[in-house]
């Protein structure tokens, strides 16, 4: 089970107390007045008027005084809950030392993250990332290949040039295909596809071509496409099969680990664990059967980058790019230097 740690408490937040006071200073004040200015007036409303008047402002009075305490055990209580933070392990994955890795992403079940992990370490390689070659230190040039899906429509990438370009050319991919691609503020380049239009074959010529342009190759692979998979694991430096914490993953995952033992792959394959909620459970059926293995928390900052199709593994705050960055760096640490030296 994940143990959880809240945030320090942070400094008093005196806005919202100031505020409250002034109300409650406020009412008093015009209750006062209603009650002694005009006592002749006063006498002529009756008793009805003389008792909901300072009733009303009595119950303005308690509503300020009950607002600035609230304000107050918030601004000592520290973050809200939804900030809370799961301990997790440390990662624990294999480095590739290749100059220009294939890194490829598989679903262990639909939604687990496939796409939004390859679109964010691209963007991750790409901003904080340095290669040193003959022309000195630079950034990287990384290509992210994405499924077409809900994250590529908010990214605004149409699957329709790549798959009419390897419709029609079956059996040889040209250096055109690179100007296919859509360049990222982040510097990543973008490609995506359309469900069926790649496999085993076409991803055999393709890489290649890709690798003579870019510093890294991420794929999204498809969920349930053996063939591509297989070809896509055997081109791969760096294996991630991206899992929940759930029972579908943790059955899917028995199979995976099987078959990597089985071809020899499992040094270079890692478990990702998605979206572990603070006080959530993963299965250790999920964990037990893969060597390497990281797992990224539950963070709100996903979901709303994913939805404007934003890298949340550039935000500072989000915890999620944290944990990805570890286990990044800790894989990928000839393109992605440590923050210290990248900072410098």
């Amino acid at each position: 089970m994940s143990m959880a740690s809240k945030a320090q408490p942070s400094p008093i937040r005196w806005g919202p107390i100031v505020l409250s006071a002034a109300v409650a200073a406020l009412s008093l004040g015009l209750w006062a007045t209603a009650s002694f200015a005009n006592p002749v007036r006063r006498q002529a409303q009756g008793f009805l008027d003389s008792v909901w008047l300072p009733a009303l402002l009595a119950s303005l009075v308690l509503a300020g005084v009950a607002i600035g305490t609230v304000a107050l055990i918030r601004s000592r209580g520290g973050e809200p809950e939804d900030r809370v933070e799961p301990l997790l392990p440390i990662p624990a994955l294999s480095a590739s030392r290749r100059r220009q890795p294939i890194i490829s992403m598989h679903a262990l079940e639909p939604g687990a993250g496939s796409s939004t992990l390859c679109f964010n370490l691209g963007a991750l390689l790409a901003a904080e990332g340095t290669v040193s070659d003959d022309s000195g230190a630079r950034r990287p040039r990384p290509l992210c290949l994405l499924q077409a899906g809900r994250l590529s429509s908010r990214l605004e990438l149409d699957p329709e040039p790549l798959s009419h370009y390897l419709a029609l050319n079956p059996v040889s991919i040209g250096e055109e295909i690179v100007s296919l691609a859509k360049r990222h503020p982040t510097g990543c380049e973008l490609l995506c596809i359309s469900e069926g239009a790649l496999n085993g074959q076409k991803l055999r010529l393709l890489i290649p071509i890709l690798r003579k342009h870019y510093d890294a190759i991420l794929l999204d692979s498809p969920v349930g496409d053996r063939w591509l998979t297989e070809v896509a694991v055997d081109l791969s430096e760096l294996v991630l099969a991206l899992g929940l914490p759930t029972r579908r993953s943790s059955t899917a995952a028995g199979a995976w680990a099987d078959e990597a033992w089985r071809r020899g792959s499992e040094g270079r394959t890692a478990l990702i664990v998605n979206r572990v909620e603070p006080d959530g459970i993963v299965p250790q059926a999920l964990l037990g059967v893969f060597i390497h293995q990281a797992q990224l928390p539950d963070d709100q900052l996903v979901a709303a980058a994913d939805a404007h199709g934003l890298p949340w593994s550039l935000a500072l705050d989000s915890l999620a790019a944290r944990h990805l960055r570890e286990a990044a760096r800790q894989a990928l640490g000839d393109l992605l230097p440590p923050e210290a030296a990248n900072a410098a």
